[in-house]
């Protein structure tokens, strides 16, 4: 297990190795490509794909360190040079990219919560930190949560990720009140014994379960 300055190296350098594989696709997509944006992905998702096996990790988790990255440096200086430091655990700093994520990405508004956070996340556990972040994202977003509910909705979406033996990681993302539906809609996907205890957390402030069954 990396110490945080150690994961705080990794996701730097994770970071300006994607960039350079957008910068120069020749590199991962082969001398003879065509440059442009197609080739530009391609040589990225190339890249990631080399850096999973490397480190033995899902492509999915190097694209989370990556966008970790990304967002941290280019957006919470404050909270990247704490982690930089080993002030700030990987988990901390999760929390605070996963709550900045929500917000536009505006730089007034953003170094707002990079203050807030940042001084906050030292003395405070995981679990209070998130509710700091929560707390702060409610209280500098110019959008209701209401309203931004029902923007998250169009970004509904349901992925297959390939895995060893055959197999395959599925993931989905929808609203929290929905996942018995969806569960329903994939059959064979989900064991029964789970499927019939899916917790139903609340939105807000109230708690309603769908009307069916």
């Amino acid at each position: 297990m990396p110490s945080t300055r150690e994961m705080a190296a990794q996701l730097a350098a994770i970071d300006d190795l994607l960039a350079e594989a957008q910068r120069s696709p020749q590199v991962f997509a082969g001398p003879a490509c065509t440059p442009g944006a197609e080739t530009a992905e391609f040589a990225r998702r190339a890249a990631v794909c080399e850096l999973a096996v490397t480190l033995g990790v899902s492509e999915s988790t190097v694209h989370i360190w990556a966008a970790t990255a990304a967002m941290l440096r280019g957006w919470l200086p404050a909270v990247w040079r704490a982690f930089q430091d080993g002030e700030i655990s990987y988990p901390k700093v999760r929390i605070m990219v996963e709550a900045a994520a929500s917000l536009p990405l505006d730089a007034e508004l953003l170094a707002r919560f990079d203050a807030i956070l940042c001084a906050a996340a030292v003395p405070l556990t995981p679990s209070k930190l998130r509710l700091k972040a929560r707390g702060t994202l409610e209280l500098l977003h110019p959008a209701s949560a209401e309203v931004r509910h029902v923007a998250a909705r169009a970004d509904r979406r349901f992925w297959v990720e390939p895995a060893e033996n055959g197999m395959a990681w599925c993931s989905r993302r929808m609203p929290r009140c929905a996942p018995r539906p969806a569960s329903r809609r994939t059959p064979g996907i989900w064991p029964a014994s789970t499927t019939s205890r899916v917790p139903w957390p609340s939105f807000g402030r109230t708690s309603r379960r769908p009307a069916h069954r």
